[in-house]
């Protein structure tokens, strides 16, 4: 079991005062290789649902068992599972530095979380996402939007981790580029054997790449 949430919830609100939840009672569980989607209108919670899971924001109700280490309601967000989840925002500049060089851009997870690079898994992330070599001299502002989001996910899956976490990944892109997306995204799946949460509004979208589904 790659992840087990259990009677999680979130809410909005000051310290003291009642505030708005954004979700509650919520339970599910992910297995290796597993894509999960997340399915909702904007603004009902699926963003900040992979936030809590990320550790951006507390998690406030339940507990979460994450590989094998424990987060429980109201406690600090274990340090070690940074390593093993990738985060990609729904706006991938909010992940790439746009005066960085794509390459400074791509390996920085590694200088963050002392991480190794490996040459073989480099050149496998690259294969898989279609992405040229010498896109990696380029500044990230140079680059397309279907680049920046190739780019953004190369980058959480750096550190090869056992989890990926996509806030509406292609909800930006052109109608082609999202086929496109999906595509690798399904090849990592297979490939590498990583396991997603995928959140997005769009059932045709979520019933492409999920092998099940959680409604909000």
């Amino acid at each position: 079991m790659i992840l087990s949430a259990q009677n999680i919830g979130f809410t909005y609100g000051e310290q003291g005062q009642k505030g708005k939840f954004i979700f509650r009672n919520l339970s599910f569980e992910l297995k290796q290789g597993e894509v999960l989607g997340i399915l909702g209108p904007s603004g009902c919670g699926k963003s900040t649902l992979l936030k809590v899971l990320y550790g951006v924001l507390p998690l406030q109700e339940g507990k979460i068992q994450i590989l094998k280490t424990l987060y429980q309601a109201r406690s600090a967000y274990p340090k070690n599972l940074k390593k093993e989840i990738g985060y990609i925002p729904q706006n991938p500049a909010l992940a790439l530095n746009p005066y960085f060089e794509a390459k400074k851009a791509l390996m920085e997870p590694l200088a963050i979380y002392k991480g190794s690079f490996h040459n073989q898994v480099f050149k496998e992330i690259f294969d898989t996402l279609k992405l040229p070599i010498s896109l990696l001299q380029l500044k990230v502002s140079q680059l397309s939007g279907g680049q920046k989001q190739r780019l953004a996910i190369a980058r959480a899956l750096i550190l090869q981790p056992k989890l990926l976490l996509l806030d509406e990944p292609v909800s930006a892109l052109d109608v082609s580029i999202q086929a496109e997306t999906l595509k690798l995204l399904y090849a990592i799946k297979k490939k590498l054997q990583t396991s997603m949460i995928f959140v997005s509004h769009d059932e045709q979208v979520i019933r492409l790449i999920s092998d099940k589904v959680l409604r909000f």
